[in-house]
């Protein structure tokens, strides 16, 4: 027992130990030395770096950035002469390093908390062991050959939700549950580490990391990468690839040194069974450019993700200019748009500019940038078929033809608009249908004769768009046989409505008498007739439930207000509308 003097008042405990000479015959000598030691790892590392052991081998630890404790056997061997040089000392050691902290172990980031097992022959060095690695539970073996200069590594990680909100991916909600990281590395402590690494995802669940990419966790997939990681600790991630039922990408990117996209050139890319495309990322300022193109996409991912009410998808959501060009568009409804131009920029997760050049059912949807009466930047979106566009986002399935204005402001975090539709019609609309059996006009007349073809000449609403909802306010719409008023909220991230107003029979006829002034008011306004029977909407997109007040069909407009129709569930149960025609399955 004893110990070792390493100078500057370091020191490592000998334990025990044995000196002994095997065949004194033989000339020289050779003298074999065992011993075991323990001390902390910092004294350790700064015996590695003695001269000697440096000549033996690369020094794996710095003493400036090492801490925790160490227990080791030694065997020296070697013969006892003069002229001694390194390569005649056979050494092996073997122990166990516990509490270790590395700074820098793999590149910027550090272990923490590691038990590693350390293993060194003549033929090289072994260190295997768990720990913290950049805060991920990890595992890791790292192989040194004799008189190399660097060591290959493999090193597998979990990552998990806390793990990367602490890096700063903003991934909540979009990518739920632990993640598997598998690298296999050559290289370290060289120029460049090379390698191939896996990213394993059976474990977590996927809602829309990209637009339309979704599964859920139990069910095998992994993405494929070749890795190099230059001295700036620039990362390539090349012949990167994903293949399964619910994705197909192949292309490669690339990583700054602080962890930041900067770039992916993905040269196939299909999301849903029918995509055709490839996309192009680049880091720009404030953001990222987008460009995507092909043949075909579908598009219902994107329409549904534009009215989210999550604007803190990421850093590339949030400031954004995208380019899209493909031959065709599909959306909801088995609605398509063909020869589809667009290009968006949003800052700040906030619509700023949208141009739009494309057509549906063989009719031209325009957007474009402008300026409203008061100045203030506005998007103007025109279609010459309001019904398709409808069918399209998803909003609306029964409106056939029409011609649509629809202004959206660009300031603000409600988005404040106008929506202006001329010469359509309602079709098959079951609520029309209701009307007739529910609440009556007076004396039991029907107050629409064909409710399969209900025609309109004008729609107007005032809205405000922000945090997945849609308000309505001021809406009206009127025709030959049915005007009506509306307003209330279209709840995107629920697909849930709760919509009231007041619906008119005989329009044109029934409102001659608000032209007249003072009676005008008295019953209501110039936008509601004598007789009005009011509504009240709400519940699920696909089968809302329908309340009525047949009183205010004979109240005079100042007065029905007294006989609102009912706010929901607490009244009498309302009639249920029969199911809509089914749209395809949102990806």
């Amino acid at each position: 027992s004893g110990a070792i003097d390493l100078g500057e008042k370091r020191t490592l405990t000998i334990l025990d130990g044995t000196y002994r000479v095997y065949d004194t015959s033989l000339v020289p000598t050779v003298a074999d030395i065992n011993f075991r030691f323990s001390g902390s790892v910092q004294n350790f590392a700064s015996a590695l770096h003695s001269d000697m052991m440096r000549d033996i081998s690369t020094p794996p630890l710095d003493p400036s950035k090492s801490s925790g404790s160490v227990t080791m056997a030694v065997n020296i061997n070697f013969p006892q002469k003069p002229d001694l040089k390194p390569s005649d000392i056979h050494l092996t050691a073997e122990g166990d390093l516990t509490d270790l902290t590395v700074e820098n172990a793999f590149g910027s980031d550090s272990l923490e908390g590691g038990t590693v097992h350390v293993s060194a022959t003549p033929q090289g060095m072994t260190v295997k062991g768990d720990g913290q690695l950049a805060g991920a539970p990890s595992q890791f073996e790292m192989r040194q050959p004799m008189g190399a200069k660097t060591q290959d590594a493999t090193i597998t990680m979990v990552i998990d939700d806390a793990l990367r909100e602490k890096k700063g991916l903003k991934t909540a909600g979009r990518l739920t549950g632990p993640v598997t990281l598998l690298l296999a590395l050559r290289g370290i402590g060289g120029k460049k580490i090379k390698g191939k690494g896996e990213l394993d995802l059976t474990k977590a669940s996927i809602t829309g990391l990209l637009p339309g990419w979704n599964r859920a966790a139990g069910k095998a997939q992994k993405a494929n990468f070749s890795i190099s990681i230059a001295p700036d600790e620039t990362i390539h991630l090349d012949d990167l690839v994903i293949d399964d039922a619910n994705i197909v990408l192949r292309g490669k990117s690339e990583i700054g040194p602080d962890g930041v996209l900067r770039s992916a050139n993905l040269t196939s890319l299909r999301i849903n069974p029918s995509d055709k495309i490839s996309a192009t990322l680049e880091k720009t300022t404030p953001g990222y450019k987008i460009t995507v193109q092909g043949d075909m996409l579908d598009g219902r991912a994107l329409v549904k993700s534009a009215f989210s009410s999550n604007r803190s998808q990421g850093d590339i959501g949030r400031d954004l200019d995208l380019d899209l060009k493909v031959a065709t568009l599909t959306g909801f409804n088995g609605e398509i748009m063909k020869g589809v131009d667009l290009h968006a920029v949003t800052r700040g997760g906030v619509l700023k500019d949208l141009r739009l050049d494309t057509r549906i059912s063989q009719q031209p949807v325009i957007s474009q940038q402008a300026r409203s009466e008061a100045g203030l930047p506005v998007i103007v979106i025109q279609s010459a078929d309001a019904g398709a566009l409808l069918r399209f986002t998803d909003l609306y399935k029964r409106m056939n033809s029409g011609a649509l204005t629809f202004q959206l402001g660009t300031t603000g975090d409600f988005l404040d608009g106008d929506l202006s539709i001329k010469r359509f019609a309602i079709l098959d609309e079951a609520a029309i249908a209701d009307l007739n059996a529910k609440a009556g006009a007076p004396g039991g007349r029907a107050i629409v004769t064909d409710t399969k073809n209900v025609q309109f000449t004008r729609l107007n609403s005032s809205f405000s768009i922000g945090g997945g909802k849609i308000v309505i306010k001021d809406g009206v719409m009127s025709g030959p046989v049915l005007g009506g008023t509306f307003e209330g909220t279209v709840d995107t991230s629920k697909s849930v409505v709760d919509v009231k107003g007041a619906i008119v029979p005989a329009y044109l006829v029934n409102n001659l008498l608000n032209k007249i002034p003072l009676v005008g008011q008295l019953l209501g306004g110039e936008n509601e007739g004598l007789f009005s029977i009011n509504y009240h909407a709400f519940g699920p997109f696909a089968s809302p439930q329908i309340t009525y007040n047949p009183l205010s069909a004979v109240a005079p407009g100042f007065l029905r207000k007294l006989f609102e129709a009912g706010g929901g569930p607490t009244d009498q149960a309302p009639p249920k509308l029969p199911p809509n025609k089914v749209a395809p399955t949102q990806p």
